[in-house]
């Protein structure tokens, strides 16, 4: 038996072995999660070839595809929602603390849940809770690109999230993600503010705690690697640990790092970037395994995601395993000799090399990279790795010491702000919109990400002019696809609150923004940077209510805006212009009988004629014809705007005036204006109840056809080649 186990492990402990199975287990994942239908192709040859050629190794992976399908299957199965309301008792797994609210993570049979709890601090992990409320519907994106809840459950093993939960603690209890939960809040109570949070992620990699302004500098200067745990951590209390031990046998003094690194894994709440390095110092302390550097990394990744395969989505697993295998790849181009020269030139290397390698990653995660982040990271790197980071341990272990942190995390902020400010050489990074169906856009990115990596793999194994033009030219072919979108499209947006509505032109000829959004976060700014946008022909305010323009700030911040068109009658809107100091853009005011022309596009004002008294009925009404369909914008005009119009419209698009309120949409004006279609916007954290029901019944019974964005999620209309036909699409729906 041991021989025959000796004979299969040699089997895989092979680098080209490994590599296929790696492939293989990551095409399969990708399989049974998100549906690549093609990738089960590839994989039953890939399986029907080994079957005939390498049996031994054919029962190694089959073995391994049972192990990673019953996993996935198991969490499909148990984490269907049977009830929509519910109360029981339950334990409480763990809990992450952010400043306005706690996000709990509940147990109960083999379902998970998580809720956010108001009362700050009022649970932790181990306890056991009674809860009552109501199992929310899981959607997909909201906004093309977005965050997608459907697929952070599945990859989290969560059933769903609980709104409305009331809950009430029956007894305490342990759990292991205690530990972390009470060393944050220590650090928390014992520390300023101001730095808590830097401490918190330094230390035991807790990112809640950071300052949003401060996360943001963080990402725009490319050096949020530096605030995960990594290597370097652990590296650090080796380091520290075989000082002290250094009398002991290297059996001994191995053995007690373990397990002190594993009590830190524990403290760290499991991150996988942890996991990573542990199993390094397996293969190297104990096992003393006979493969390179690369194949031990292959390796590392195969355990990982055999321990859970849903790894293989999380941004922190593929970055940490991606720079590190960058880095090794480079290994040979490193100069060897001491000195401040080859430091720079060194670490210029690396910088540059994890920079290109986990693009793909970043293309993903964020909408825009910072080329000087190379040169920021010359500095970063030793002023966080050697001074900031021990300090962090210091503070964390003595609080006393606190003061003197405080000055070098002062310095640390200056720097930050100043630095993040220099964005000369920030470039957007647009996502593939080729297709109407977000499914092809994401199987593209995915076959494009692969064929990046692999060029760039071998470009680094020997450069040549060749293989330097070919990965040139994968990047080229990538950003001209987005520019080369033939597609027409107008998105009706789901926001958190408020209206927005994108007019985007093939070719990005032409972009025409109307209404904001409350611009309470970064939604609309992002979707707009993923679309490829980076100049906007015009942004039209219907009035001034804080969900339709407040998110305008944002917006010119963010691109060049050429013109801003806002109603003549409208007070709030022009105190916004006057309170942010929006100055960098022509500001136009309009009124009924006006034009608003923006290249080839129409805009005819309907309304207002004069001051109304209600701010509502200052919006501005607009009729025009857009890639061959007729469209009525209303605002939030109320009926005593809609049963004074006069006009005879051929209506195709109707946005329902005032998100679907009764005080909207009157039977006359209707019939009036007989629109084919309706949409309804409306945030979706809608507090009004909007639409209101008997709105709902009216366009019913009028056989209207009414989206709505809650149900929806962002509606848009797409053009392709054929002119004639526009199509109608959903992100709830595909």
């Amino acid at each position: 038996m041991k021989s025959l186990f000796k004979l299969y492990l040699a089997e895989v402990l092979n680098k080209k072995r490994l590599i296929f199975i790696l492939i293989f287990i990551s095409s399969l994942i990708y399989f049974l999660d998100a549906g690549f239908y093609y990738l089960l192709i590839i994989n039953l040859i890939l399986l029907i070839f080994l079957f005939f050629k390498y049996r031994r190794f054919f029962v190694i992976i089959l073995i391994l595809t049972i192990i990673i399908g019953a996993r996935i299957s198991f969490n499909k199965i148990i984490n269907r929602i049977d009830q929509e309301n519910i109360s029981f008792d339950c334990k409480v797994n763990k809990v992450i603390h952010y400043k306005d609210y706690d996000l709990v993570f509940i147990r109960h049979n083999f379902n998970n849940y998580y809720y956010r709890e108001k009362s700050l601090n009022k649970i932790n992990s181990g306890m056991v809770i009674n809860i009552k409320g109501q199992v929310s519907k899981t959607n997909k994106e909201k906004i093309p690109f977005d965050f997608n809840e459907e697929n952070y459950l599945r990859h989290h093993n969560l059933t769903g999230f609980i709104k409305n939960a009331e809950t009430e603690i029956k007894r305490s209890g342990f759990s292991l993600y205690l530990i972390h939960e009470k060393i944050y809040l220590n650090i928390i109570k014992n520390h300023p503010e101001k730095y808590s949070g830097i401490l918190s992620a330094l230390t035991i990699g807790e990112k809640s705690g950071l300052n949003s302004e401060l996360n943001e500098q963080i990402q725009t200067i490319g050096i949020g690697h530096l605030f995960v745990i990594s290597g370097l951590h652990i590296e650090l209390i080796a380091g520290f640990l075989l000082i002290i031990l250094k009398k002991l046998k290297d059996k001994k003094k191995n053995l007690i790092v373990f397990v002190i690194l594993i009590i830190y894994y524990l403290i760290c709440a499991f991150l996988v970037s942890i996991l990573r390095v542990l199993l390094s110092f397996i293969f190297n302390k104990f096992l003393n395994l006979k493969l390179d550097n690369t194949a031990k990394i292959i390796l590392s990744s195969l355990i990982v995601l055999l321990i859970n395969p849903f790894y293989l989505f999380s941004y922190s697993f593929l970055l940490s395993y991606l720079i590190v295998f960058g880095i090794h790849l480079i290994e040979p181009f490193l100069n060897k000799k001491k000195g401040i020269k080859s430091y720079l030139t060194n670490s210029l290397k690396i910088s540059l090399t994890s920079l290109i390698i986990s693009l793909p990653i970043m293309m993903k995660m964020g909408t825009e990279i910072n080329l000087l982040s190379i040169i920021f990271n010359l500095f970063f790197i030793p002023f966080v790795s050697y001074l900031i980071l021990p300090l962090s341990f210091i503070s964390l272990l003595f609080p006393v010491f606190g003061f003197i942190y405080g000055y070098f995390l002062e310095l640390f902020l200056f720097i930050t702000n100043k630095f993040s400010q220099l964005k000369i050489f920030q470039f957007i990074i647009p996502r593939i919109s080729l297709f109407n169906s977000f499914y092809y856009n994401q199987v593209l990115e995915l076959i494009m990400a692969i064929i990046y990596l692999f060029i760039f793999i071998i470009l680094l194994r020997k450069i040549s002019l060749k293989r330097s033009i070919s990965f040139l030219l994968i990047i080229f072919f990538y950003l001209l696809m987005v520019k080369i979108n033939y597609h027409n499209r107008i998105y009706f947006m789901s926001l958190s609150i408020g209206d927005a509505i994108v007019i985007q032109e093939r070719f990005l000829k032409t972009t025409i923004l109307i209404d904001t959004g409350d611009g309470k976060n970064n939604e609309l700014v992002d979707f707009i940077k993923r679309i490829g946008i980076k100049n906007i022909d015009a942004v039209i305010i219907s009035h001034g209510d804080d969900d339709h323009i407040g998110g305008l700030k944002k917006i010119v911040e963010n691109f060049k805006v050429k013109n801003i068109y806002l109603s003549y009658f409208d007070d709030t809107s022009k105190n916004y212009i006057l309170n942010n100091k929006i100055e960098t853009t022509k500001i136009n005011y309009v009124k009924k009988g006006d034009l608003i022309q923006i290249n080839d596009f129409c805009f005819q004002v309907l309304s207002p004629k004069e001051k109304e008294n209600s701010p509502n009925n200052n919006s501005l009404v607009l009729y025009a014809k857009i890639f061959g369909l007729s469209y009525l914008f209303t605002g939030d005009i109320e009926k005593e705007i809609e049963n004074n119009f006069n006009y005879n419209l051929d209506v195709d698009i109707f946005k329902v005036a005032h998100h679907g309120s009764n005080t909207s949409s009157t039977i006359n004006f209707l019939q009036k204006i007989k629109p084919k279609i309706a949409i309804a916007m409306n945030g979706y954290h809608n507090m009004f109840g909007f639409p209101k029901k008997e709105i709902v019944d009216r366009f019913k019974e009028l056989k209207i056809p009414l989206y709505n964005t809650i149900d929806k999620g962002t509606i848009y209309l797409s053009q392709g080649i054929n002119k004639n036909k526009i199509q109608i699409n959903t992100t709830f729906e595909g």
